[in-house]
């Protein structure tokens, strides 16, 4: 019996602190309303200095339950909550989820309980994990998600140079990490 207890609280104490993307990533973003997005760039296990462009789908993390929002992984937040915000400079998140009164109270969720920086992609529940492969310009590109050498089909920043753009003329500009591109026309 004692050892059905001492497993459990050392399984609950490890899923705590295998969560945990807030102190591990920065420029921490959210887009959305309905649902949301929310992307960062987070620090590779390799070394801290390595980092990796990262998006994570919240509605597949989280779930209204009777008005309240709550982890679980295939939540579908999309369906039944609104006006999801991410409070910025914190790890909470405020949505207004249905309730079976149809009514729609305002409900608080901490990411940082249940979201975690796997290696650099943010993850939630069992293995939901971004795994989105970006043009960040500190990728290391030319490796697949697994580690294994290959090409990818990923530019960095100073590839967009190189790249045809047809008839069109470009000028590329870094905004931060992200590639942004400017018509000239």
């Amino acid at each position: 019996m004692h050892g059905i207890i001492f497993f459990t609280a050392f399984i609950s104490m490890w899923a705590v602190t295998d969560a945990g993307f807030f102190d591990s990533c920065r420029d921490i973003k959210a887009e959305g309303g309905r649902g949301m997005i929310v992307s960062a760039i987070c620090q590779q296990r390799v070394a801290a200095s390595q980092e990796r462009y990262t998006e994570l789908d919240l509605g597949k993390c989280i779930a209204n339950h009777d008005g309240h929002a709550v982890a679980q992984q295939g939540g579908a937040l999309d369906k039944s909550c609104d006006e999801c915000r991410f409070n910025l400079g914190t790890s909470i998140m405020t949505c207004f989820c249905k309730n079976s009164s149809g009514f729609f109270p305002r409900s608080e969720i901490d990411l940082d309980e249940f979201i975690s920086n796997e290696d650099g992609f943010m993850c939630c529940g069992k293995g939901h994990c971004s795994k989105f492969v970006s043009t960040y310009e500190g990728d290391v590109h030319g490796r697949s998600i697994d580690g294994v050498d290959e090409a990818d089909d990923a530019y960095g920043a100073n590839d967009l140079d190189d790249l045809d753009f047809d008839d069109v003329d470009w000028d590329i500009h870094v905004d931060g990490h992200h590639p942004v591109r400017n018509s000239t026309d």
